[in-house]
């Protein structure tokens, strides 16, 4: 006989008593008609076990007026005492049944489901976008939202610390470590001090945090790292522990929705000394050591692919490369004073007017219509000249006197730059007229081995 009987009109579902489990009252489904079985071949039945489960344990005297909630349809709306079990429900997501339960919560009107689903697959956006059978299925305005929904949250400054190029220090490390953003900022594992990291900057503290240790099969001396669709991917390098290493076309991504890293597709090239930025939904991997070649990400596709190669006699090594309205720029490194424009839509390289300072180049940076280039002089400080990329001008707009500053890399936020080093973190507002540093200073970057290499993620509240 069955243990309990589920009347929705026009189908019966009948829950037996599984004697075969010791541990547990296992539940059997039994479906009288076909209605149900496409929502069962999806589920596996697991939810509908759960809920009866938690009614026929919980409920005694009051199961039939509860199954009168479940009986006009809307199985998922529960009273308030079994909470527990929507939450419980709601565990049972995953990539596989997302986009069915999310068709069943948007029919039936299930505000808190839905949610859920929108929320897992912003947080695994790159595996979604993959997947043309749930990606395809999402209209304009769903994708927009999962996306914007990966980039809600505090906007934090985060670093990683990265191999000098002249200098290799590594400790083995698993990729299948778990992130460590559960370690206490002052009391590091064992060993720690010798591992990499990508730390946080906390305001509260003015101090910068573990917040995942890098896996040991990446390659952090010559490597590139940019950020896209909230991820970090980290890619090429010098492997090995001598002069004669050899460059890696490995890319890591980091996820910090999941706390998760994983290798994606590796670059058709391995590089070194070269540097990696996102437009569009693309990432590009420009030049490199003895390399003039530029290819393209899509994730979509989860492939690479060349692009128009960089123009004869611009040699791009240990170069700085920046975004600005969905083009690229490059400037620096052996490119020296030069710049370079590159349009992914017509996949072209020009010639911009040249920079008139002729001081070594740090970093690079677009915010609006303007690229800041930071250049650095052992006897004046820090330099910073003001392209119009419209207007096509250069010109000088700050600067800071300090003796013998050291090279510093740069990240913007909304209209804020930062230039992180390991003697100092400053402030440079190009939010104005008159673009200039601030003069409060934050903490510098001396928790790690490395140099640091400083971006903007959005993590979960």
């Amino acid at each position: 006989q069955p243990r309990m009987v589920l009347e929705m009109s026009p189908l019966t579902l009948q829950a037996f008593q599984n004697t075969s489990k010791r541990t547990r009252v296992g539940l059997a489904l039994k479906l009288n008609t076909p209605l149900l079985q496409p929502l069962k071949e999806q589920l596996d039945g697991n939810m509908l076990c759960l809920l009866m489960d938690n009614y026929s344990t919980q409920l005694h005297s009051t199961m039939r007026g509860s199954m009168e909630v479940i009986s006009r349809g809307s199985f998922f709306q529960v009273p308030e005492m079994l909470q527990s079990t929507l939450d419980a429900l709601k565990l049972q997501l995953n990539l596989g049944n997302c986009l069915a339960l999310l068709a069943f919560a948007k029919k039936h009107r299930i505000a808190d489901l839905k949610s859920s689903a929108y929320r897992l697959m912003s947080n695994n956006y790159l595996q979604i976008l993959r997947e043309a059978s749930i990606y395809g299925q999402l209209n304009a305005t769903e994708r927009e939202f999962i996306l914007q929904t990966r980039m809600e949250g505090k906007r934090l400054l985060v670093a990683a610390d990265l191999e000098s190029i002249y200098k290799l220090r590594r400790p083995q490390w698993s990729l299948s470590c778990p992130a460590v953003n559960e370690i206490s900022p002052r009391f590091l594992p064992p060993g720690a001090l010798g591992d990499a990291y990508v730390y946080i900057y906390s305001d509260m503290e003015d101090s910068w945090l573990p917040l995942t240790k890098i896996p040991k099969e990446a390659n952090l001396k010559g490597c590139a790292v940019c950020s896209m669709f909230n991820y970090l991917f980290l890619a090429g390098g010098i492997k090995g522990s001598t002069q004669g290493g050899q460059c890696s076309n490995r890319v890591f991504c980091y996820n910090p929705m999941t706390n998760i890293w994983t290798e994606v597709a590796p670059m058709k090239q391995s590089r070194s000394q070269f540097k990696m930025v996102a437009v569009d939904g693309f990432l590009y991997a420009i030049g490199g050591e003895c390399l003039y070649s530029v290819e393209r990400y899509d994730p979509r596709l989860g492939k690479w692919t060349f692009r128009t190669s960089l123009p004869k006699g611009t040699f791009a090594v240990a170069h700085e490369a920046t975004t600005c309205n969905g083009e690229i720029y490059i400037s620096g490194g052996h490119l020296f004073h030069r710049l370079l424009r590159y349009d992914p839509c017509g996949d072209l390289w020009e010639e911009c007017p040249n920079s008139s300072s002729r001081q070594r180049s740090t970093a690079l940076v677009g915010v609006r219509n303007f690229l800041y280039r930071f250049d650095i002089n052992r006897d004046s400080g820090v330099s910073v000249f003001k392209y119009h990329t419209l207007a096509k001008v250069w010109r000088e707009c700050a600067a800071v006197h300090t003796r013998k500053p050291s090279p510093f890399q740069c990240t913007v936020a909304d209209n804020t730059i930062y230039c992180v080093s390991k003697q100092k973190t400053m402030k440079f507002a190009a939010d104005g007229e008159i673009p200039k540093f601030e003069a409060e200073e934050l903490c510098a970057f001396s928790v790690g081995k490395g140099t640091p290499h400083p971006l903007i993620l959005s993590l979960p509240e």
